[in-house]
């Protein structure tokens, strides 16, 4: 599906220390399968 993927947290604001995580926001225009979903699970910590 077509998505925007966002950038957000301590990494835009050019706050992040040496151990910051990402966090991203993920916007779709359709709902996500389940197949995508548990890819992108695996990236959470």
């Amino acid at each position: 599906p077509d998505a925007k993927v966002i950038l957000h947290g301590s990494r835009v604001r050019n706050a992040a220390r040496q151990d910051s995580d990402r966090d991203f926001l993920i916007i779709a225009d359709h709902p996500l399968d389940r197949e995508i979903i548990t890819k992108l699970k695996k990236w959470a910590v």
